[in-house]
């Protein structure tokens, strides 16, 4: 049935203390960042009390309450499908949106934990912070858009360490040259990288002038973390 999905600068308890009966927590995505879904009347009154207190609020482009329980009804027909198919183990370390740690082999078998995946809520703040226990760690969004780069940051992630690969669509910059930026910051920050699909094998050795360069600094230092 149709519903919908409001995002809140609350944290989760505190969200769903002002959302009642009737609503579901779907998504925390930050300390201070949640997501309610439900019937859509219910979305609306939620959101029409919250912005009356001075807290904005941002309905998600979605027409249906995902991981709430108006999607009860279809989980019998899911898990049917899912035990009709053959599942197997991740052949590289994924993070459980359930746990917000890492999956295990038995979690991505069982058809019941994708039924309880699709049902409940996403545990995004518990995946950055799993993925933050390794300081080196880079965070690379492929896909359009900031939103999870932005959420990563939320979330404490140095900016310098979070790259998106694609563009906003407001963002008026072509396609390949925002890639090459990314691939760039990238390099940048100690990826080993290929880069001759981009240059191919055709670079020739210039010769540099015999005198010494000037030695005025100019390198751009990496920024810091933006205040909430």
């Amino acid at each position: 049935a149709p519903g919908g999905m409001l995002s809140v600068p609350l944290p989760a308890e505190e969200l769903m203390a002002e959302a009642g009966t009737g609503l579901d927590l779907a998504a925390e995505n930050a300390p201070g960042l949640s997501v309610a879904s439900g019937p859509t009347d219910l979305i609306d009154a939620l959101q029409a009390k919250l912005v009356a207190r001075g807290i904005d609020c941002q309905r998600i482009a979605i027409d249906i309450a995902a991981h709430s329980r108006m999607l009860e009804p279809i989980l019998p027909e899911f898990e049917a499908f899912l035990r009709g198919i053959r599942l197997s183990p991740p052949q590289i370390p994924i993070l459980s949106n359930r746990t917000g740690t890492w999956m295990t082999d038995a979690q991505a078998t069982d058809p019941r934990y994708w039924v309880d995946h699709l049902r409940h809520h996403v545990d995004f703040r518990g995946c950055i912070a799993t993925l933050r226990e390794d300081p080196a760690r880079l965070f690379v969004e492929v896909g359009p858009g900031r939103a999870m780069s932005a959420l990563a940051q939320a979330n404490g992630a140095a900016p310098d360490r979070v790259v998106n690969t694609l563009r906003h669509p407001e963002q008026a910059i072509e396609d390949d040259a925002y890639f090459l930026m990314a691939f760039a910051r990238l390099s940048a920050a100690g990826v080993p990288l290929d880069w001759s699909p981009i240059w191919g094998e055709g670079r020739r050795r210039v010769p540099l002038p015999g005198y010494v360069f000037q030695s005025r600094r100019y390198f751009i230092e990496p920024p810091s973390g933006a205040a909430a």
